[in-house]
């Protein structure tokens, strides 16, 4: 994977860092709408970071939320990331599905509006109907608040500042939401809950696209089973404690990954034989229901054996 060096750092809101970060060979810089960086950093964490259009060309850019409960990535990168540092960077890739509806609304909270800045510059370009919910702590300290008025959609922005009491209703503003609509979403995990059980009680879920920062509550453990690894000719035994990726990993099997909690896709892996437990939040319906594709950084199995092509 390339190497990139930090160019540029700012504090562009209390608690979030902007990073600009210069790939050192000549690649495109071009991402998919809503894509995101896999970042190699220098403590062994590997971690996933939207990205938002940068003005600067051939640069990379991200904005990071320093986490009261970080892993390691956020902290690191607010307290020891310096200009002139390298790291080493993914490919950009995406978690969201294209737009393919009339309308396109988003539901932002926070620095959850990184990755739909991209995905609403896109749908205004293809002349999409454009809604841009945009809940914030206060206007004062929301990332990016400037950039977005003056994007082209900007004068679809509404404003829902928790410091003025202006709190968003999700009722209210799913009611008047078209049933042909896309609906993208990003930000904490009980926005994102209140918003799919909404959508589930009119069932329509199927509008909604989201990102997640990390799943609450996620269990990855239970009964023990053994995966055949086809490619590499290998079987593994994985204990009720651990993930099929500690268990691979254990065993010498390399699989990229990054967020450890089946957000990001990074680990997907095609399945030819068994049945899985699905505990990840990037598959769709379909993909879950074929079995044949897992997240091995948090699934596990319905049998006692699975067959991956790794």
């Amino acid at each position: 994977m390339p190497k990139a060096t930090v160019v540029h750092i700012a504090e562009i809101a209390p608690g979030i860092r902007q990073i600009r970060l210069q790939p050192e060979v000549a690649i495109s810089t071009d991402f998919p709408p809503g894509g995101h960086l896999d970042l190699s950093l220098p403590n062994g964490l590997v971690r996933s970071y939207s990205l938002v259009p940068c003005q600067t060309p051939q640069q990379f850019e991200i904005a990071v939320l320093r986490e009261s409960a970080s892993r390691g990535g956020s902290e690191y990168l607010h307290t020891q990331l310096g200009l002139g540092d390298q790291l080493t960077i993914s490919a950009p890739k995406t978690t969201f599905r294209p737009i393919q509806a009339p309308t396109a609304v988003f539901f932002a909270a926070g620095i959850g509006v990184t990755p739909l800045i991209s995905l609403a510059d896109q749908a205004w370009a293809q002349g999409l109907s454009v809604v841009f919910h945009y809940s914030v702590r206060a206007q004062s300290q929301a990332a990016y608040f400037d950039d977005l008025a003056s994007k082209p959609w900007g004068g679809t922005i509404l404003v829902h500042d928790a410091s003025r009491g202006q709190r968003l209703d999700l009722a209210q503003a799913l009611s008047s939401v078209s049933p042909e609509a896309a609906i993208y979403a990003c930000g904490p995990a009980r926005y994102l809950t209140a918003l799919e059980q909404l959508l589930d009680a009119r069932g329509s879920r199927e509008q909604l696209f989201v990102e997640r920062f990390r799943q609450e509550d996620l269990q990855t453990g239970g009964a023990g089973l053994v995966v055949d690894c086809v490619q590499s000719g290998v079987t593994v035994e994985v204990g009720e404690d651990e993930t099929i990726l500690a268990a691979l990993e254990r065993s010498g099997i390399d699989v990229p990954y990054a967020c450890e909690e089946g957000i990001c896709g990074t680990c997907v892996t095609a399945v030819l034989e068994g049945q899985v437990d699905h505990r990840d939040t990037f598959l769709t319906p379909e993909e879950r229901s074929s079995h044949r594709l897992i997240a091995v950084c948090c699934s596990r199995a319905l049998s006692n054996r699975l067959v991956l092509d790794l």
